[in-house]
């Protein structure tokens, strides 16, 4: 690749941050741009001149103006001089690592979303295939700060590349709040975590979910060197649109066949609601019937019990309530108000003596969650079995790590801290959970082999 792109001159910011639905300057549209899908038109030298009026490039600036955020690509004419003067240096330029003339994208078909997806293999990836001369379908420049695409001809992409980086843009409104996310450092997979949405965050109803990865906070990377509290400061100061970049909680799962069921956690099935409903006295009856589902989780026939959602009442608080229609019958219970359910009579307990606003989260019996705590001088209390290669967890105590995190119980432990456990023996897993220090990230799920 030659050297002369890594000098490319930085075209002048646009004198506002338009929204995702705002239109530019000039009339074009503002775009998102995918690492997949972008049509490129080829532009050759002999109307290059004629249709120089009408060539737009796209461009990913990366540094706000007025304390601003700028979270979409921009289709801008103001950077047309900028690449003609790179354009004239490629022509003049008789190396074969120059990118032609006909790789510079023109006018693309505008695309109203708020959410781009990248197709890379990590965030750390992205410098090295920039100074990668095989690098297909698309190279990524990374220089003060700048990341700038280039789009050359369409190839298929590699097999490799199957990780996806996804942007979530969401409008923040003026002033130091809260966004109502949770979360939390993860030593081995250097990051923070989403640990959880609250009902209601200016994220709920987006593609964010409790897993992901935050890699970068508008223009601003973010990595386990960033203390949780910092990047929950960085999300309060920013003001207007705020874009999350993720990785999928996939990206942490086993790649085997036997578990690609948990893989896709897109399907409806596969998520967990979260309801609020206000209980005027203690005396209102919620209306949700409550009962103990066991299930078998080895050949001793070793039971593991947790309640679901049996029935609704008609005149229930939750039936009269906006909510009405979230929750289903044979849902499983996971928390109240925070608090994990361990049974029947632990949840109808709480339901009962509640009063006031109750958020009541509930989800499918095939689940996974990543709960994440900090270890100091807290003690696990979590109780450990085996059977049959998975390792179970039985009971937790009051005053376990992990109590107010919503882990629940039975679950079956997938990673720690992004390292697979499945089939290590039950004293190496408890030497790994015993000997890791700071945070500590497990990944489980609630299906039971």
């Amino acid at each position: 690749m030659s050297s002369s792109f890594a000098s490319r001159r930085r075209p002048d910011p646009p004198e506002r941050v338009p929204s995702p639905h705002d239109r530019g300057d000039h009339g074009h549209t503002i775009v998102v741009a995918t690492a997949t899908a972008v049509p490129v038109a080829s532009v050759s030298s002999h109307d290059s001149a004629s249709r120089d009026q009408d060539r737009t490039v796209l461009q990913i600036p990366s540094r706000p103006t007025g304390g601003a955020v700028w979270t979409q690509t921009m289709i801008d004419l103001k950077t047309r001089d900028v690449f003609d003067d790179h354009e004239d240096s490629v022509n003049n330029d008789s190396s074969s690592n120059c990118i032609p003339q006909s790789s510079m994208a023109t006018a693309t078909t505008a695309a109203q979303s708020s959410t781009c997806s990248f197709n890379l293999e990590d965030e750390e990836e992205w410098y090295r295939r920039a100074h990668n001369n095989n690098s297909s379908t698309h190279s990524f420049y990374q220089s003060d700060n700048d990341l700038v695409s280039d789009i050359a001809e369409e190839e298929e992409p590699s097999q490799h590349e199957s990780n996806t980086i996804l942007g979530v843009t969401v409008y923040k409104p003026p002033g130091r709040q809260p966004v109502g996310i949770g979360i939390s450092n993860c030593a081995t997979v250097d990051g923070i975590l989403v640990t959880k949405i609250h009902p209601d965050s200016i994220f709920l109803n987006t593609n964010l979910q409790v897993g992901m990865k935050i890699l970068r906070i508008n223009d601003t990377a973010v990595s386990n060197a960033f203390p949780a509290d910092y990047v929950a400061m960085l999300l309060r100061e920013v003001d207007g649109w705020i874009t999350l970049h993720v990785m999928d909680v996939r990206d942490f799962l086993p790649d085997d066949k036997k578990n690609s069921r948990l893989l896709d956690l897109s399907r409806p099935e596969l998520q967990w609601t979260t309801v609020s409903i206000y209980k005027p006295h203690a005396d209102a009856s919620v209306g949700i019937g409550i009962a103990d589902r066991t299930t078998v989780v080895d050949n001793n026939n070793t039971p593991a019990t947790f309640p679901v959602i049996a029935s609704f009442a008609a005149g229930g608080v939750y039936a009269k309530s906006s909510s009405a229609k979230l929750l289903r019958c044979g849902m499983r219970l996971l928390s109240i108000n925070g608090f994990p359910c361990r049974g029947r009579d632990d949840a109808i307990a709480m339901l009962q003596i509640a009063v006031g606003y109750l958020e009541i989260t509930a989800g499918p019996e095939d689940m996974v969650f990543v709960c994440s705590a900090t270890k100091e001088q807290q003690s696990l209390g979590l109780c450990l079995q085996q059977y049959d290669e998975q390792t179970l967890i039985e009971y937790m105590t009051d005053d376990s790590l992990f109590a107010d995190t919503g882990l629940p119980i039975p679950s079956r432990i997938l990673r720690v801290n992004g390292m697979e456990v499945s089939g290590l023996p039950l004293d190496t897993l408890m030497s790994i959970l015993h000997h890791t220090e700071g945070t500590i990230a497990l990944l489980v799920s609630t299906k039971i082999k």
